[in-house]
């Protein structure tokens, strides 16, 4: 499968948004959901899904890559939750706050409990659901794709669409009272609403191996109705034309079960990207944030400890270093692309070649 660079860019973009939101401060402020009612993590997710079916599939044994990639996002989980239980450890005895899910006095338990993917502290909740959902891939993508690679894609996305409703109605808090102890922390993302955008990735691959998925008068009419419910969350957002945004606590834009308008606005605006890749390729498609993308693992990893060591830090920073430190933290992320490309062998964005079209369809 040829890479399809514009993707490792989104990706990129997408990481260095979420960076910034993670980092906080006046910029994140101006940045955070302005484009609706979503953020850089449903891209991930969406996008996480869409690449590890098409790459899994081509290869001898597709169970074995998903139980393989599974194993690399664990290694990397250990990697950061590492030097972040070191810091979350010791710099409360100098003043900085203790992150919540890992605490001195219950390190015993906490620290195993992370490390296991079943205790989840702040910021540290991402990657063990994408163990997850890597391994529930490999169950049931292979043997669908093999038995019935035409009902392969509805199967995928029907699962999932049920999953997503049952969380939508508190099933995870039922699950969660019912399986695990009081001071085990699941993180913020429901992975059974969250789970729907890696699935959708899922099932667009799927689809994508049967032949054209974009093009012709459905695709067309789907991005103009996408278009303008793009520019409609947009205004809804941001409060324009007297529209009163909706808070972070309700329910239909809920973050933490990935409520049902967050689906649809997100939904819209990833429909008008696809079509401008198609249409422009080259239009979001740079050299920088297409480097971090192809190191999106390391980079989301390492950096962190660093949200640790600036967020809970014990007195605030004045206004202007609240606005370069995270730009200059920006440059840590590119720091550790390079470090992973140079021990890894991947070659630097400058040398991979000419832009190759991207073809989605």
């Amino acid at each position: 499968m040829k890479r399809v660079t514009a993707i490792d860019s989104i990706r990129g973009l997408l990481l260095a948004w979420m960076a910034i939101d993670h980092w906080g401060g006046p910029i994140s402020a101006q940045l955070y959901q302005r484009l609706g009612f979503w953020t850089a993590a449903e891209g991930f997710f969406l996008i996480s899904g869409y690449v590890a079916t098409q790459v899994a599939l081509e290869k001898p044994d597709p169970r074995a890559w998903f139980l393989q990639r599974s194993c690399v996002v664990w290694k990397w989980h250990l990697l950061a939750l590492a030097p972040m239980a070191v810091l979350a450890l010791a710099l409360p005895a100098f003043g900085w706050r203790p992150l919540p899910g890992l605490e001195a006095a219950q390190w015993l338990r906490e620290l195993p409990g992370a490390a296991a993917l079943v205790h989840q502290p702040d910021y540290l909740d991402v990657l063990p659901l994408y163990v997850v959902l890597l391994l529930g891939a490999g169950l049931l993508v292979p043997g669908l794709a093999l038995r019935w690679p035409r009902r392969a894609p509805a199967c995928v996305f029907g699962v999932s669409l049920m999953l997503w409703l049952a969380g939508q109605f508190g099933a995870t808090g039922l699950m969660r009272a019912l399986l695990l102890p009081g001071w085990m922390r699941m993180g913020l993302f429901d992975p059974l609403g969250w789970q729907l955008l890696f699935f959708v990735g899922v099932s667009l691959a799927l689809l994508r191996r049967q032949g054209e998925v974009i093009g012709g008068g459905i695709w067309r009419g789907t991005v103009r109705l996408a278009a303008v419910l793009a520019v409609a969350f947009f205004c809804w957002r941001n409060g324009l034309f007297g529209l009163e945004p909706l808070t972070d606590e309700s329910v239909w834009i809920s973050r933490a079960r990935l409520g049902p308008l967050r689906v649809m606005s997100f939904a819209a605006a990833a429909v008008v990207v696809v079509e401008i890749i198609r249409r422009w390729p080259r239009a979001l498609d740079w050299a920088p944030t297409r480097f971090l993308g192809q190191h999106s693992l390391a980079v989301f990893s390492l950096h962190l400890p660093l949200i640790y060591v600036w967020h809970f830090r014990p007195q605030p920073y004045p206004w202007l270093a609240q606005v370069l430190v995270p730009l200059l933290m920006l440059g840590w992320l590119f720091v550790v692309a390079w470090i992973h490309a140079r021990a890894t062998s991947v070659p630097a964005a400058a040398h991979a070649g000419p832009v190759r079209r991207a073809h989605l369809s």
